[in-house]
């Protein structure tokens, strides 16, 4: 005695690959598209050279597609602005005085004043994630939608 199945494919699951390779370039660069105003928008005001410094971009390869948001900013000052800055330690010199000088302060006192208190962290990259995180949950649904219908 037998009890068999038979299921018939009517499908393109030999293009699945490609198919979702397609998918998934759209996917990361709507994510991307969402997430760079995004950082842009929780980014600190008076710093326009690191609001201009954020990027997007989508790269490929053979597993995978990722999009990306960055800063092209001096990398000493992003994480400063992401993660803040305990007391305790004097900032880069050479930093703090571009700030200070842009802002009319003295440098020594702008220095002294974080070596005393630190610096909060604003987190426009942590904040734009969470704000945008239903969005982006939304393009993951829809990705597999799409994926689904060209099947």
């Amino acid at each position: 005695m037998e009890v068999s199945y038979t299921f018939q494919r009517g499908d393109k699951f030999g293009e699945f690959a490609e198919i979702v390779a397609e998918e998934s370039r759209v996917a990361a660069q709507q994510c991307v598209d969402v997430t760079v105003p995004a950082v842009r928008s929780f980014a600190p005001k008076d710093l326009g050279v690191f609001i201009d410094s954020i990027v997007g971009q989508v790269t490929e390869d053979a597993n995978s597609v990722t999009g990306s948001v960055s800063s092209t900013d001096d990398p000493i000052k992003v994480a400063v602005i992401e993660g803040g800055r305990a007391p305790g330690t004097y900032p880069p010199v050479g930093i703090i005085t571009l700030w200070a000088n842009r802002h009319g302060i003295p440098p020594f006192l702008a220095g002294r004043a974080i070596f005393e208190n630190g610096i909060a962290p604003v987190r426009p990259f942590g904040q734009a994630e969470e704000s945008t995180a239903p969005q982006i949950q939304e393009i993951y649904a829809q990705f597999g939608e799409r994926v689904a219908a060209r099947m």
